[in-house]
């Protein structure tokens, strides 16, 4: 293979990496709520927010944006809104395991932002 077939495949391959890893979390959030709500952060239950219901609305929204991002729709956008769900996690559990990964994963939606998706992209955001 050369750089050139490399460099076309990239941002599928960046893409779908993104797309396993909001799907798997995402449902596993809707199919086991009970392991992910002493996650929630307690400014969010203030607001009358119950974890559980959170939890549900958090997995649906990843399901959503991987399902967006699996059929090449809005790349770009919707890559920078995973970035920006990820930092928000990042920044409510600090410089942890859990947040490092996030980290890593927030450059990798980023980088999609970045690549978009190719000429294939369905929008042009």
């Amino acid at each position: 293979m050369n750089n050139i077939l490399y460099q076309k495949y990239a941002p599928h391959l960046l893409r779908l990496g993104l797309v396993f890893v909001l799907a798997w979390f995402g449902s596993s959030q809707l199919f086991d709520p009970a392991p992910w709500t002493g996650l929630i952060p307690l400014w969010i239950t203030n607001m009358g927010i119950s974890a559980t219901a959170f939890v549900y609305l958090n997995g649906s929204v990843e399901i959503v944006l991987a399902i967006l991002l699996v059929f090449n729709i809005a790349t770009r956008l919707v890559s920078l809104l995973v970035a920006l769900h990820l930092l928000t996690i990042v920044f409510d559990v600090g410089l942890t395991g859990v947040g490092v990964r996030d980290i890593g994963l927030m450059v990798m939606a980023l980088a999609s932002a970045a690549l978009g998706s190719g000429k294939e992209e369905v929008s042009t955001i």
